[in-house]
């Protein structure tokens, strides 16, 4: 037959629905995962992973808008990263994954040392629900308007023994529940489409862990995948081992924003004060932004959106996936 023929074939194959999963039935494969994650952390497989990433750098970043509270105010702030960086994070030592609803899971991480962060970004900051009466932070001349502030800015934190929780969603699909077919001869019999499609098992995510080799493992689970991103992210650290924010010029803005800096101290990091609050809400929506766009600029390109493998055909010179 044809090489070609295989690919339609495929398509044929691939229009049968797939049901989407849900993560409550898979909890035997996070187990294992679970279990894989801790002997990659005791054998120190995975540290040695992180540090060839270590320190992490971001470039040439655009953040979606945020919504942060300062100086009794809400503001949209809105974030080019020109450059950042993240080093100390070859330390982490991982928690465990906990599925939390159907399409969700928790996951998260504690560092035993410090993460230092250093970068410059560009910032449009909005003023958020402000009367007619009350000061305009942002353009402290222009109060009828009072447009957005931008500016540039750098920072230097040290971050002691940070911790951060993770709720990711996640759709994925899998081979539709079997249904037969009634034949002339009164025999049931399997869809076509049922019988070629393969879901991952158990035995596949053990496999993949005892050989170390997790990239085959990775591609089939995106392939699988519909949706994936960060939900939300809960940030907390003991104290701050570094503290320096420099704004490039100066106005009414910026002098508030680094009169209340000025006051930051370790006190009210210990005591959990309306700064720690802040900062820490601050950290969460850009680490929460900043990791969603990860995944859509390095893996989104990935999901398959089905529950079939590529079939591949050499004359035809294509990889097809299946959808």
């Amino acid at each position: 037959a044809d090489a070609c023929s295989s690919i339609q074939h495929a398509r044929e194959l691939s229009a049968g629905k797939c049901d989407q999963v849900d993560l409550h039935d898979k909890k035997a494969y996070f187990a294992v995962i679970n279990s894989g994650m801790d002997v990659l952390d005791k054998t120190g497989v995975l540290r040695k992973q992180l540090a060839a990433i270590d320190p992490f750098s971001v470039h040439n970043l655009t953040l979606a808008p945020a919504v942060v509270s300062f100086l009794g105010t809400q503001f949209e702030v809105a974030t080019y990263i020109h450059t950042a960086h993240v080093a100390g994070i070859s330390a982490l030592r991982p928690r465990r994954f906990n599925v939390t609803s159907a399409s969700t899971f928790a996951m998260g991480g504690d560092f035993g040392g410090e993460l230092a962060t250093n970068g410059t970004m560009h910032l449009m900051i909005k003023q958020l629900y402000r009367k007619w009466w009350q000061p305009c932070w942002t353009r402290p001349w222009n109060l009828w308007r009072c447009k957005p502030a931008q500016m540039d800015v750098d920072m230097q934190l040290g971050w002691i023994r940070p911790q951060a929780s993770i709720s990711v969603r996640m759709l994925m699909l899998q081979c539709p529940r079997k249904t037969t077919e009634r034949t002339g001869q009164n025999n049931n019999r399997v869809t076509e489409s049922q019988s070629k499609c393969k879901d991952l098992t158990i035995a596949d995510f053990v496999s993949a862990m005892l050989h170390r080799d997790l990239k085959e493992l990775q591609t089939r689970i995106l392939r699988r995948t519909k949706q994936l991103g960060t939900r939300s992210v809960d940030v907390a650290f003991e104290r701050f081992s570094r503290f320096e924010i420099h704004f490039h010029g100066s106005n009414r803005f910026t002098r508030a924003v680094t009169d209340a800096l000025a006051h930051f101290s370790q006190r009210q990091v210990d005591q959990r004060g309306a700064m720690y609050r802040a900062i820490v809400a601050f950290a969460e929506t850009y680490l929460n932004a900043i990791m969603n766009d990860a995944i859509e600029r390095e893996i989104s390109d990935q999901f398959g959106a089905t529950c079939y493998d590529l079939i591949r055909s050499d004359r035809c010179g294509q990889v097809t996936r299946l959808t």
